[in-house]
C-alpha cells in the first residue's frame, strides 16, 4: 500500500515542480553607452542652445523640459548598469521579481545592436506593453529561443527595417538562425536581413 501511494505522489506536480526554472541567464538591465569628451560636450552645447532658443521665443516650459531630458540623459550615462537574473519558468518569465505568465505574452523576436542580443517580448498588458532583455551571447539566445517557441511565436517581420527601425532597435535577427528553414505565416513575406553569428 505503502508503495502504491509513493508512486501516485511521484505521479503528482508538486508546487516547486510546477513553477520550475527551464533556463536563466544573467545581463545588463539596459544598454550600456560610452560618450567621450567631445560627444558630451556637443550633446550639452546642443542642450543649452536649444534651451535659450525656446526661452528666447517665449516659451521658457520647453526650456525647462529640455533641461530636464538633459539631466535625465545625464543620469542615465553617469549611472553604470546592474547586472539582472532573468528566469523562464513553466508558467512565464521572471525577472526583477516580477512574473510574466504566458497569458500575457504574444510575440517575440532578437535583433542585434551595438553587439548585444536585445530580446524583445510584445505583451497583452498595458504597462509594459513591450518587455525588452539583453542577451550576451548566441547560445544563451538559441536557448531562450527554443523555450520561448514553444509557448509564443517569433514575429516575422512584414517589410524591410528602415534605418530608424536598426538605429532604435537593432538589427532584426531572421528566425532561420535559430530554427532553420522555416515556413513564414501564410500572407507574411520574412524581410531579408543578413546578420552574422557570433560565437
Amino acid at each position: 500500500m505503502r508503495q502504491v501511494v509513493e508512486q501516485e505522489r511521484s505521479k503528482t506536480a508538486t508546487k516547486y515542480d510546477y513553477n520550475k526554472v527551464l533556463f536563466s541567464w544573467e545581463a545588463n538591465d539596459r544598454p550600456t553607452y560610452i560618450f567621450n569628451g567631445t560627444q558630451k560636450a556637443v550633446f550639452t552645447s546642443a542642450v543649452v542652445i536649444f534651451g535659450l532658443y525656446f526661452f528666447w521665443i517665449g516659451q521658457p516650459v520647453l526650456t525647462l523640459v529640455a533641461a530636464a531630458v538633459f539631466f535625465i540623459l545625464f543620469v542615465f550615462i553617469s549611472i553604470p548598469p546592474q547586472r539582472v537574473v532573468h528566469n523562464i519558468e513553466k508558467i512565464g518569465i521572471r525577472t526583477l521579481d516580477v512574473l510574466y505568465s504566458w497569458d500575457d505574452l504574444k510575440t517575440y523576436w532578437m535583433a542585434e545592436k551595438d553587439g548585444t542580443i536585445m530580446l524583445y517580448i510584445d505583451s497583452r498588458l498595458n504597462f509594459p506593453s513591450r518587455l525588452i532583455f539583453l542577451v550576451e551571447s548566441y547560445q544563451e539566445a538559441y536557448r531562450i529561443a527554443m523555450l520561448l517557441s514553444e509557448k509564443i511565436e517569433y514575429r516575422y517581420l512584414r517589410s524591410p527595417q528602415t534605418s530608424m527601425d536598426k538605429l532604435l532597435e537593432g538589427t532584426y535577427i531572421e528566425p532561420t538562425v535559430f530554427f532553420g528553414e522555416l515556413e513564414a505565416p501564410r500572407g507574411v513575406r520574412p524581410a531579408k536581413v543578413e546578420t552574422t553569428e557570433k560565437e
